[in-house]
């Protein structure tokens, strides 16, 4: 019998589900864009008036199933199975521990997480970050419950922001300090964790437990790899150490040189000092690339550069990647505000009022600006205008396709008044 595509498999998952909950839940199924812009099905299940209702992922029941290491029937009993142990750890938590509408009440529980911006284009689009340098960026969730196998986190919106009222830096200065409290990271010799792997232990970084604020100097590496591994003391989202205030400082103090660095997931970087290489590093960066495609979760890719911190200069940089040439997007594909913009520029006027724009549409503009590589083209909140266009700014953008021809006409009508365009 011929394997289900996976949106079949999730439908027929879920009306089983329903069977399987002889209580009256509304037992849902979702399309959900991830990290990386997978789309992942998930089952809510939960009563209408519930303040919060699990979702559970059907990724390992379906990799289960293409396995044939499991039926439909039988995931959908693992789904029910889970939903049970779920709710249990859910009446746990307080109820005013599912309230997100008080920034006082959250920033206590706020985390970190690293992407590449690249990857998240669809995924980064209503949620705050901050991009750190080599295409990558600090995003933010908030653990709503945390046990020791797992933590269930809720992704920060820009609509959550605006409710909260708080500023970006602000968020993520509490976001730090709760990570580096709850989450220190810890540092080690990449053998351990090999060995483990080769045994086939899940979780294989939990052998790391050596806080690397508690290394004063690291030993000699006799006949393993001269390689290290950085992350948490639970092995998960352990990539966000890397921006810990002082951690890359401190690595640079341990190695008394310069570093590479490999962000092979986001779970984890594996780090090893510059004296230690002696091979082509774009052949270790062809190889890296290739272990994420065969060993990591797509999810859980973070990104296939090798980076290098420079010691002197305090400096974390990607010396051995060309930034290839940003390609044209599509102007169909972008948001109405970024549409807007370009409409104005069609007809030849360089710049936009202040307060055409609310300061929350601003914000989110010059992420949608970073995301499609735009951002050098468009001055924002410069002199008396929300935003300045560059010449070039419209030669970015394919302006062909429906609807878009308007876009071409270039009229150059100097002065017009700008006017929101009906897209």
């Amino acid at each position: 019998m011929p394997l289900m595509p996976k949106e079949e498999f999730a439908k027929q998952v879920t009306d089983y589900v329903r069977i399987g909950l002889a209580e009256e839940l509304d037992v849902r199924l979702e399309e959900k864009i991830k990290n990386n812009d997978t789309k992942q099905y998930y089952i809510y299940i939960g009563a209408e008036e519930d303040r919060a209702v699990p979702s559970i992922s059907l990724e390992e029941q379906y990799g289960r199933y293409v396995q044939g290491r499991c039926t439909v029937l039988q995931a959908a009993g693992d789904i029910v199975d889970l939903y049970e142990q779920v709710t249990i750890q859910m009446q746990a938590v307080k109820p005013e521990d599912w309230e997100l509408l008080d920034y006082e009440r959250v920033k206590q529980r706020l985390g970190l997480r690293i992407v590449e911006i690249q990857r998240n284009h669809e995924w980064l689009q209503d949620k705050p970050y901050v991009p750190v340098g080599n295409g990558l960026a600090k995003t933010f969730v908030v653990y709503a419950l945390e046990t020791e196998e797992e933590a269930y986190t809720v992704n920060i919106t820009d609509q959550m922001m605006e409710q909260w009222g708080c500023g970006l830096g602000q968020m993520e200065a509490d976001a730090i300090e709760n990570e580096m409290r709850i989450h220190p990271a810890v540092f080690g010799s990449i053998d351990a964790v090999m060995e483990r792997m080769l045994t086939g232990e899940e979780n294989a970084l939990s052998v790391v437990q050596t806080r690397l604020e508690d290394i004063a100097r690291l030993e000699p590496v006799n006949g393993g790899l001269n390689m290290y591994v950085l992350s948490n003391e639970k092995g998960a989202f352990g990539s966000s150490c890397l921006f810990y205030p002082g951690v890359k400082e401190k690595l640079g103090e341990l190695f008394g040189d310069d570093y590479y660095v490999f962000p092979s997931s986001v779970h984890e970087c594996i780090v090893l000092p510059a004296s230690a290489v002696n091979i082509d590093l774009d052949a270790l960066k062809t190889l890296t690339a290739e272990i994420n495609r065969m060993q990591v979760n797509e999810q859980e890719q973070l990104s296939d550069n090798v980076m290098l911190y420079e010691k002197g200069r305090g400096l974390l940089t990607m010396p051995f990647t060309e930034i290839p040439p940003v390609p044209q997007k599509s102007a169909a594909e972008v948001s109405g505000n970024m549409k807007r913009i370009i409409e104005t520029a069609g007809t030849g006027v360089q710049t936009i009022p202040s307060g055409t724009f609310k300061y929350g549409q601003l914000e989110q503009l010059k992420r949608e600006s970073q995301i499609l590589g735009v951002e050098k083209y468009l001055n924002f909140q410069k002199g008396n205008c929300d935003i300045e266009i560059q010449e070039s700014f419209l030669d970015q953008f394919d302006l062909t396709g429906k609807d878009l021809s308007r876009y071409q006409e270039n009229t150059k009508v100097q002065g017009k008044k700008f006017d929101s365009p009906k897209l």
